[in-house]
């Protein structure tokens, strides 16, 4: 008589008999956990009672089945002339028969939703909680099921006959057991041409992924057994890693390659322990049983940190005085061959959890090799910054000895006179006379604008800047005024580092860093300065005698709506804005490049504000921005001989050179309670580094305001401003 037994697996299926053993007592080697104290006969009514039992069996068949539709399954057959051992047999007996892996010694799980009624020979099916059944004693189906199982995973074959693998790494070169399949072969490393060997264990992804957000398709993952790794496998896989890491981060200290290789400053891969196996594994999915191919390799969290600094941070001298790190949640390398060359890719990818609205903008860093080091460049675009909406309005009517204005909300209210106040920013040829909307923060909690800040998750730890501000940088620059971009958070990061290797013997040559950065969170001082100053009777715009104190800068931050109390009603959306590391300096700096900003209003938030009666509907119509600039082919005063003179009795202002000049306004029309109201909008003013579009010119020669001033018509035009070159001090 046998008992025969079903055991269910993640993936496999096995048919057994349980054995029946004669000492001390003829029963069948089957014991319930914490609650058997002996040996005993087991009946129906009892083999099925919900617990965990520990259970002796001879296997007959196992059968793998990755898919769903059991296409392709691997199935591996007991031969015929292979029979079960006697119920005589010793404790020594089956120890040995366990290591040769002819019986197995399972924990499974009962169910007792499975009991039979009717057939007591096969009470039903358990589920395998530890141990092993080896199939290496099992047959294969056909002569392709064991290498078509191996190739599916980019696997080779170990060597026949397996070599002896004492202790804890006793393992059969194929097995099944509670977490899946555990396969003795070769594995391929992504960086290095030659396999490694060792044993891989095969486990279903729970729950079933699902690919870009689509239907859920079944996914496995395929690790190293470190634990039954030999002393020489172990030794393999560490080497391995540490050349990876030589090339990936090579001015790590505890890495081989140490401080001797040149490495990039601003965006460094550290490797946790480049000593160590890391924690890796190959991903499966979908389940491929064709030609063998690639997995693609993921190192798991921790191992690898991305950090972003001022300064490398391993550099001693010049220790980094700013950083921020992340931990990635997927790295993924791949392997491209090009000819007798071989390209490695390790992209990273992390994203801060539980974001809302994601953020406008993007910041771009590329990194690439030069002679003596490496050059480094980030690209800020599109990003939706904004001053300060309290500080800065009483900043300016300080220096325009305004009082601040007062409101009263409720249906009687009364918009605020004036609107705005006019605030004068330098420019590389004259000046920017620009609205600044006149808010208090009083007002914004009367008018119920004020909001509480929600509580979000960082993905970056720290903040890092960028600038010519350290201490000793400007000394050595007097053509430029100090500015910095300070790096808060961002939403995503995406990176690849691409490394090189001319042949199979050359060493991996990192060629090429480049990081995207979606929704980045920035604080930006320096593009914009307010003159401290005010007109007085004798020229319409403040003077530079103050050159100390004379100007201020304005701090743009990234508007996110999840963190402002305050939501600013004036925005500037920085088109774009690059600057680039300078080793050059004592200390190395980012210069400044190009940058393009756009000054504008938010059209819903002063909608809302006119709907409160908080401002007036003509609040940025009334009176457009001027720009004071020098004009190419406008005759001045100064074109006289008589002012020309180093003493003349008509003392004429270096700024009487400038023409004023109208920036468009974008307009709208928006029905309001049964009247067309005209509302400007999109108050916008563009200013740039480096370019110069003309502007509409005042048809007049003089400072005072002119009885009519030209109102532009198109619905849809914007102008620009040009503003200092680069990171040039702007002057008049």
């Amino acid at each position: 008589m046998t008992l025969n037994i079903d055991i269910e697996g993640p993936f496999w299926h096995a048919e057994a008999d349980v054995l029946r053993l004669a000492d001390p007592e003829r029963a069948w080697a089957l014991r319930e956990l914490f609650v058997d104290l002996g040996s005993r006969n087991i009946t129906r009514q009892q083999v099925l009672l919900p617990g965990t039992m520990l259970v002796l069996v001879f296997a007959r068949s196992v059968r793998i089945s990755p898919t769903a539709s059991n296409n392709p399954s691997y199935l591996f057959v007991r031969p015929n002339n292979d029979a079960p051992p006697a119920d005589n047999i010793g404790i020594s007996q089956i120890r040995e028969l366990l290591l040769a892996g002819k019986i197995a010694l399972l924990l499974v799980q009962a169910d007792p939703a499975q009991w039979d009624d009717v057939d007591v020979d096969r009470p039903g099916s358990v589920r395998c909680l530890a141990g092993h059944i080896s199939l290496d004693v099992l047959a294969p189906e056909r002569s392709t099921t064991k290498s078509g199982l191996y190739g599916a995973l980019d696997l080779e074959l170990p060597p026949s006959p397996l070599p002896d693998r004492p202790g804890a790494a006793l393992v059969p070169s194929l097995s099944v057991h509670g977490s899946g399949v555990t396969l003795v072969g070769k594995g391929r490393l992504p960086w290095q041409a030659e396999r490694v060997m060792a044993p891989f264990q095969l486990a279903r992804i729970v729950p079933d992924p699902r690919p870009d957000g689509g239907a859920a398709q079944r996914g496995y993952r395929l690790t190293l057994e470190t634990e039954r790794m030999l002393p020489a496998e172990r030794a393999a896989v560490v080497a391995a890693w540490g050349r990876l890491a030589a090339s990936l981060d090579p001015a790590n200290p505890a890495g081989a390659a140490g401080a001797l290789v040149s490495a990039p400053r601003w965006a460094t891969l550290s490797v946790a322990n480049p000593g160590a196996i890391p924690r890796m594994y190959w991903l499966a999915q979908p389940w491929n049983a064709g030609a063998p191919h690639a997995l693609p390799l993921h190192i798991e969290r921790d191992e690898l940190v991305l950090v972003l600094a001022d300064q490398s941070p391993y550099d001693r001298d010049r220790p980094a005085t700013a950083l921020a790190r992340t931990i990635l949640d997927d790295v993924t390398i791949s392997r491209t061959a090009q000819g007798a060359a071989t390209e490695i890719r390790v992209q990273i990818r992390a994203a801060r959890p539980g974001a809302a609205a994601p953020l406008a903008g993007s910041l771009a860093y590329d990194a690439t090799p030069i002679t003596g080091g490496w050059d480094e460049r980030y690209t800020l675009s599109g990003a939706e910054t904004a001053f300060d909406p309290v500080e800065v309005p009483r900043a300016v009517r300080a220096a325009l000895g305004q009082p601040a204005p007062a409101w009263a909300p409720g249906a009687g209210a009364i918009p605020i006179e004036p609107p705005v106040v006019w605030a004068f920013s330098p420019l590389e040829d004259g000046w920017a006379q620009l609205p600044i909307p006149n808010l208090t923060d009083q007002m914004y909690l009367d008018a119920q604008l004020a909001r509480d800040p929600q509580p979000i998750q960082p993905l970056l730890a720290g903040a890092v800047a960028y600038g010519n501000d350290a201490p000793g940088v400007l000394a050595g620059l007097p053509a430029e005024h100090a500015w910095s971009l300070t790096l808060l958070d961002a939403d995503a990061i995406d990176g690849t580092w691409t490394m090189r290797q001319a042949s199979a013997s050359a060493p991996l040559v990192l060629t090429r860093v480049a990081l995207a950065l979606a929704g980045p969170e920035v604080s930006v001082n320096g593009l914009v300065w307010l003159a401290t100053g005010r007109p007085t009777s004798e020229d319409a715009l403040p003077t530079l005698d103050d050159w100390i104190a004379g100007l201020r800068p304005i701090a743009l931050r990234t508007v996110d709506p999840a963190v402002d109390v305050l939501p600013p009603l004036a925005k500037t959306t920085i088109a774009s804005l690059a600057f680039a590391l300078r080793p050059s300096t004592a200390v190395p700096s980012a210069e400044l490049g190009a940058w393009s900003m756009t000054l504008a209003v938010d059209a819903a938030r002063f909608r809302t504000m006119v709907d409160a009666h908080l401002v007036p509907a003509d609040a940025f119509a009334r009176d457009l921005p001027l720009v004071w600039r020098r004009h190419r082919t406008l005759p001045m005063v100064q074109a006289l001989p008589m002012t020309q003179m180093p003493i003349t009795a008509l003392p004429v202002s270096e700024t009487s050179r400038l023409s004023a000049c109208t920036a468009y306004i974008v307009r709208n029309r928006i029905t309001r309670k049964g009247m067309r109201r005209k509302i400007s909008t999109k108050a916008m003013t563009r200013i740039r580094s480096g370019s110069s579009i003309g502007l509409r010119v005042w048809r007049t020669m003089t400072r005072r305001k002119p009885r009519t001033r030209p109102r532009p018509q198109p619905t849809s035009v914007i102008s620009s401003v040009r503003s200092a070159a680069s990171s040039r001090k702007m002057s008049v």
